[in-house]
């Protein structure tokens, strides 16, 4: 017969396994990124970076001629490159090395934070849960292997939310600030903390935003920041197309030959998404309550950007953690919202990538693109389930 002591052994015993295992898998996947990536996101930054700061467009129609080949269009905020002129003080092989490094401290940065802030003791069980989710969660793997920001991104929206915590409101604002400027769709943060009743926080990042538009169009100058300003309200229809681009819009507009009709139904969607939104959005929130506002802002990021590849879902770790962490009795209770989360997190983090071929990737053919976000709708659903939530909305 076995007791509850041979359970508990065999537990521990268990998440040892776990521990060891996702800590080898951490090392090989390391490896390979150092052995055999190209840096490929990386070296677009370090490349546009040196010559934004020659003082050509990034946005010139010459620019694939100047730069001897094809590029990937530069779709980051003109004070992006400004940001970024460190990385290009040293050659782009040494500088993707010092980037490769730098994305494990924020990862390790980010989920220190992510226990300061949910209060979780370093037990084998929570570092056993972080280590399997940096072993396992595709999409940090992906953003190592391509030398994306996502990391940078985690760390500080998991900062700015620790320091919004502790009433350092102008801190906080500045670094959402640079979080909007590093990638755009992140301005949805202004006008939630606004509904949200966040106003000191809302007009702090609010202005700091504005500034970081000052500055860089005082150093880059009107052409750059206007030849932006014109790539968002006009975004690029092939990128749309793109088989990695696995967005709702994205997914729409591909399984639907009509224009016509694909921007209808992804008008009417995005405003049922919108209706949903604010239902479940947390109005009356308090500073200890700040997380739930992260929370669903981040998930709406990724849900409503016309650009999401699979490495975005980097960001989603924030949201995952704070759900599992901060709400242990009740996915305990109630295992059925622990197995609608672990679903979630699979779906968000899972390996498996279909990818078919880019000229029949129309119709019936998107569908399978479009299955990884059903993790974003998992996390959605179990939001208004959370009972800290619950108390907000009381």
């Amino acid at each position: 017969m076995i007791t509850k002591e041979d359970v508990a052994v065999y537990t521990k015993v268990f998440l040892y396994l776990v521990l060891f295992f996702s800590i080898a898998r951490c090392i090989f996947n390391l490896y390979v990124v150092f052995a055999n990536s190209g840096y490929i996101d990386f070296q677009i930054y370090h490349i546009f970076t040196s010559i934004v700061a020659k003082g050509v467009n990034p946005f010139d129609p010459q620019i694939h001629v100047i730069l001897g080949g094809a590029q990937q269009a530069p779709n980051y905020p003109p004070l992006f490159f400004i940001l970024m002129r460190p990385a290009i003080l040293a050659p782009l092989e040494s500088a993707s090395l010092v980037w490769l490094v730098l994305n494990q401290i924020f990862t390790f940065g980010s989920f220190a934070l992510i226990l300061r802030l949910t209060a979780t003791k370093l037990t084998l069980a929570s570092i056993t849960l972080i280590v399997f989710a940096m072993a396992n969660f595709y999409p940090l793997h992906d953003t190592n292997w391509l030398g994306q920001m996502n990391t940078l991104i985690l760390f500080l929206l998991t900062l700015s939310l620790v320091l919004f915590k502790k009433k350092h409101i102008l801190l906080a604002a500045i670094i959402v600030a640079l979080v909007v400027h590093t990638k755009i769709q992140f301005a949805l943060f202004l006008p939630v903390f606004f509904l949200v009743g966040y106003k000191r926080l809302a007009l702090n990042t609010t202005f700091f935003t504005l500034i970081g538009w000052v500055i860089s169009y005082l150093v880059l100058g009107r052409e750059h920041n206007m030849a932006y300003l014109q790539y968002i309200l006009h975004f690029p229809k092939e990128l749309l197309n793109w088989p990695a681009n696995i967005s709702i819009v994205a997914n729409i507009s591909r399984f639907f030959d009509n224009d016509f009709v694909a921007n209808i139904l992804t008008v009417v969607v995005f405003l049922l998404l919108i209706i949903l939104f604010l239902k479940i959005l947390p109005w009356k929130a308090t500073h200890s309550q700040a997380g739930w506002v992260w929370y669903i802002t981040i998930v709406a990021v990724l849900i409503f950007s016309p650009l999401l590849e699979i490495h975005h879902f980097t960001v989603a770790l924030l949201p995952i953690f704070l759900l599992a962490f901060s709400n242990k009795k009740e996915l305990v209770s109630k295992k059925f919202y622990a197995v609608i989360l672990a679903i979630s997190v699979f779906m968000l983090g899972n390996l498996y990538y279909v990818s078919p071929d880019p000229v029949n990737v129309h119709g019936i053919m998107t569908l399978p693109l479009a299955v990884r976000l059903l993790g974003l709708f998992g996390l959605i659903w179990l939001f208004p389930r959370n009972a800290m939530v619950k108390s907000i909305k009381k």
